[in-house]
Parts: C-alpha cells; sequence; structure tokens
C-alpha cells in the first residue's frame, strides 16, 4: 500500500524578491496570493500570468503559478515555471522545493531528491525538505537514508508530525515494529487531529496481525479524512485478514467509488475474490492492476489518482504472481509461467517471484529449473523462508533428505512459529525413515537373491 504522500506545499510563506514596477502588478501579486491560499487555482493562475506579461522576470509569480499549475494536476506546466524561475533565480528555494513535490508525484523520485537536495543546501535549517528528501528516498528503496532524513527533520523541528509518520513508516518496512509504532504514537501527540499518523500506526499493527487495533485506527483516519482511499483500503485488507470478506468488500468497492482506477485497492479486492473461490472476477480485477501500473509510467499532463511510489513495483510483482498462481490453479500452464517470468523481468531482486516460478517449476517435474530458482531467491534473500520450505521440498523429492532438513531447519530459525515447517520437517523424517526402511529391505532381498540358503 501507498503509505505516506505528498510533502505540504510551502508556497504560502513565499516573500517576493521581484521588484514590482506598477501599482496593478502589486495588487495582482496579492490577489494571486489570495486566490492560491483559498485554492482558486483557476484565478490564481489568470492573475500571476498577468503579472508575468508585464514583468516576465518575477521569480515569485514564477513560482505561485507553478504551484496552481501542479494543484491543477498539470504537472509539466509546473515544472516549466520552476525551472524559468531556477533560470532567473538559481538560489531560490521555493523553486526547488516546489519542483521536487512534482517531479515526486509524478513518481521520479530521484529528481525529486535531487530537487530536495538543492533545496536543503539553500536553507540547511529546512524540516519540510528533509522530510521531503526523506519520503523521495524512501520510495526509491532507501530506507536507510530516508531514517537519517527524518531524523534530521526531527531534530531541526521536533514538533514535525510528517517526519515522525513518515519514520515510523519507514521502521515497518525494515520491520522495526517497536520504533515504527513509538513514532506513530508520538506522532499522534503532537496532533493528534492528523489522519496520517493513525494511518501508518494502522499498518504497522496489520503488520504485527494485531488486526482489530489496525482497524480503529484506519477508521480514525477516516473519520478525520473521509475520502481517505488508502485508509478504506488498508482497512479493507484487515478484515480480509481476519477473514471478514463482506466488510473487506465493502471497503475495497468503496476506495474504488473514491479512485475507480486505484491499483491497491482493485488488487487486494482481487485477493478478496480469490478468497471467496471467484477466480475470474480475481483474474479480471488483477489485469487492470496490472495493464493501470504498466501505463503509470506512459501518462504526462494528468496525475494518476494515486502518486505513484517504489510500492508500484512490488504490486506489479505480487500481482503477477497472484495472477499465475490463478492461471496455475486452472491449468492454464503457459500463461502461468508468463506471469511468473513477467514478474521477474519486472522486478529480478524480488524473492517472491523466483520462488513462485521455482515452486511452478517444481510442481511441473523440471527439478533443475526449480532449484536454479530457488538458488537465487534465497541468493536475493538470504531468509527468504518460502524459498528455504520449497527447496527443501525440492530435496525431498529427491531423496536427498539431509539437504531437506537442513533448509527446514534454516526456515525454522528463522520463524520458529512456523507450524508449516514443523509439519513439513515431520514429514521429511517419515519419509526419511520409510525410505531407509524400504532400502534395507531391498538390500536383503538382493542379498538373499544373490545367496539364497
Amino acid at each position: 500500500m501507498i503509505r505516506f504522500g505528498i510533502p505540504t506545499l510551502v508556497a504560502l510563506v513565499l516573500v517576493s524578491g521581484s521588484s514590482l514596477r506598477a501599482d496593478d502588478v502589486t495588487e495582482n501579486i496579492e490577489n494571486g496570493t489570495q486566490a492560491l491560499h483559498a485554492e482558486d487555482y483557476d484565478k490564481a493562475i489568470d492573475l500571476f500570468s498577468q503579472v508575468l506579461q508585464v514583468d516576465p522576470t518575477n521569480v515569485y509569480a514564477l513560482v505561485c503559478r507553478g504551484i496552481a499549475y501542479e494543484q491543477k494536476n498539470e504537472p509539466d506546466r509546473a515544472i516549466a515555471d520552476f525551472s524559468a524561475a531556477l533560470q532567473l533565480d538559481p538560489n531560490d528555494f521555493y523553486a526547488y522545493a516546489n519542483r521536487a513535490n512534482v517531479y515526486y508525484r509524478k513518481g521520479d523520485f530521484e529528481k525529486a531528491a535531487e530537487d530536495y537536495s538543492q533545496a536543503i543546501a539553500k536553507d540547511p535549517q529546512s524540516a519540510f525538505a528533509f522530510v521531503g528528501r526523506a519520503m523521495a528516498q524512501e520510495a526509491q528503496g532507501k530506507t536507510d537514508e530516508a531514517i537519517k532524513d527524518y531524523t534530521e527533520a526531527i531534530r531541526l523541528d521536533p514538533q514535525e508530525v510528517r517526519a515522525y509518520a513518515g519514520r515510523g513508516h519507514a521502521y515497518s518496512l525494515m520491520k522495526e515494529y517497536d520504533k515504527a509504532l513509538k513514532d506513530c504514537d508520538e506522532a499522534i501527540r503532537i496532533d493528534p487531529g492528523k489522519a496520517y499518523p493513525y494511518y501508518t500506526r494502522g499498518t504497522v499493527l496489520d503488520e504485527k496481525a494485531d488486526y482489530d487495533k489496525a482497524i480503529a485506527d484506519y477508521t480514525e483516519a477516516i473519520r478525520l479524512q473521509p475520502k481517505y482511499t488508502d485508509a478504506f483500503t488498508c482497512r479493507g485488507i484487515s478484515y480480509l485478514n481476519k477473514q471478514d470478506l463482506g466488510k473487506a468488500f465493502a471497503d475495497f468497492n468503496h476506495a474504488l467509488e473514491l479512485a475507480p482506477d486505484n491499483p491497491h485497492a482493485l488488487s487486494n479486492r482481487g485477493n478478496a475474490y480469490y478468497q471467496k473461490g471467484d477466480v475470474d472476477k480475481a483474474i479480471a480485477d488483477y489485469t487492470k492492476v496490472i495493464r493501470a501500473t504498466a501505463d503509470k509510467g506512459k501518462r504526462g499532463e494528468g496525475l494518476p489518482a494515486t502518486p505513484p511510489t517504489i510500492f508500484d513495483k512490488s504490486l506489479m510483482v505480487g500481482t503477477l504472481i497472484a495472477r499465475g498462481n490463478i492461471y496455475w490453479r486452472k491449468q492454464d500452464y503457459d500463461k502461468a509461467l508468463a506471469d511468473f517470468n513477467q514478474a521477474i523481468q519486472h522486478d529480478g531482486k524480488n524473492g517472491l517471484a523466483w520462488t513462485s516460478r521455482g515452486s511452478f517449476y517444481l510442481a511441473r517435474g523440471d527439478h533443475d529449473k526449480a532449484l536454479k530458482d530457488f538458488n537465487e531467491a534465497l541468493r536475493i534473500d538470504s531468509k527468504n523462508i518460502q524459498a528455504f520450505l520449497a527447496r527443501g521440498s525440492l530435496f525431498q523429492a529427491d531423496h536427498d533428505f539431509d539437504r531437506a532438513l537442513a533448509d527446514i531447519n534454516q526456515a525454522i530459525q528463522h520463524n520458529p512459529k512456523l507450524a508449516q515447517a514443523y509439519y513439513q520437517r515431520g514429514n521429511i523424517l517419515d519419509d526419511q525413515r520409510e525410505y531407509c526402511l524400504v532400502s534395507n529391505r531391498l538390500l536383503r532381498d538382493y542379498d538373499y537373491a544373490e545367496c539364497p540358503s
């Protein structure tokens, strides 16, 4: 899920650096700023455009008009204005910071991070810029760097709610749930009226399988922000984890009413259909997600309903795997393998993709290809429990019981509470004992055949 939002715009605290040459220009500047405050972006664009006709070098007007364009989901025009402002004044903090916002929403996280870095260079005391760069770093999978930036933002402004909530989310990605909850709690203490910290804490609680508390936090986030699409989606996931399909479907459908193309809601509704046994509807939702996510990077003017993040890559891979598993279940093996291949092509560092294709090969009897995929999954992540279990099954099928037990023991070491691993280990020991008994009988029979008495 998308677990963080767009940084708050900084335009409303701008100070004009231009020398205004006429009363009407001054009036338009003031009225344009008021329109921006009032979220009347068309009026703001018109007024600042009039200013720029009189004074094309007015950096303040360029930056403010750029922000209005950005708020109207016209990112290319916004970037053009911010870039023009920077050509006139390469030291303008606000042009860098707001252009970074747009790059972030367009999914160009590398450029966003570069612009936030430039903003930090212009104003090293800006907690806002550190939060923005942290979000861009996190979206690129650079979680350690993100945590450092969130921490610096907190040092600069101990009341910065977004920094605590953002760092909490970053900690949750690293499975440091106690730290994550502590940061979310602090964000809520500072400002209990913000929806995002409740939402973020809900995601952490869901990861900890504390579904009732997660649902309570998502519900509070929705109360504070009734059109919070991601909160509806995540609450639906928690209901799905509780096997409450009715409430899960209600939340996914409501999220899709708010944002009909939201891939996260579609993907999870697909999961709900799969659990319900309606595999055709699951495939339909998964296919919409795959198409929408693939098209996201191809859009120009106009932003997607949900800003893209690093999680879109994992969403695409997860959805391809889910659809591949359904095709496998339907015995449409060519489509299943095509989906597993596409998942690996989309993200070659995703261990689940390699494990899934390996399991498919194993079931189809191609042990050599299966072993290569399981080995690659474990090379990527040496703690991949599913890969250990799957490779253990392969070794068991090959009667290589020592290596099979070694893999299952590794899985148990990484998760001592995993019942499946203990069951599988017992099954291997049974197979090993039976195999040894049969082998001994065969040896005795061979001996008897060679030396009958």
